[in-house]
């Protein structure tokens, strides 16, 4: 890939989560129907607002993942690993709470994806300390993603 232009492989990061996250939704058409038969914590929007934020949330990832992708640094292959990670997590999460209605092993689920995303926090600071703070609003949304699943857990 290295053929394509900076202009490019932006892109590229930028459709990479929202495909990722209209696929899971798209694999998940029970959302609606668990969200009526769980009860939720509060603060926990509805499906539609729910999906809005999983699309735009992870689209702050894409500055940090598109210089990763051009720099050359000794860290930049464990940190393209733990991006892939944290999409594939981010894939799986409403799938596995929602469509399954595994609450506790979506909470493990969650848990990972928020240890992973702290993990690729601290190798992007490595890399470049002004792209990490791209991340935080990530990482904070893995947060409510963990709250959202251990809410649940307990109240249903």
């Amino acid at each position: 890939m290295n053929h394509l232009s900076h202009h490019h492989i932006f892109k590229l990061c930028l459709i990479l989560p929202v495909i990722a996250t209209l696929c899971s939704f798209l694999l998940s058409p029970g959302i609606s129907d668990a969200f009526s038969a769980f009860r939720m914590p509060p603060a926990v929007p509805d499906p539609a607002l729910l999906l809005i934020l999983m699309l735009l949330f992870p689209l702050a990832n894409s500055f940090p993942l598109s210089y990763v992708f051009h720099c050359h640094h000794p860290e930049r292959s464990q940190a393209l690993k733990l991006f892939l990670a944290s999409y594939f997590f981010l894939f799986f999460w409403p799938i596995l709470l929602f469509e399954y209605q595994v609450s506790f092993f979506a909470l493990v689920w969650s848990m990972a994806l928020l240890l992973i995303n702290c993990c690729l926090c601290l190798q992007i600071f490595l890399i470049r300390p002004k792209s990490a703070f791209w991340l935080l609003p990530y990482l904070l949304w893995c947060t409510f993603l963990f709250y959202i699943s251990f809410g649940i857990l307990i109240l249903n």
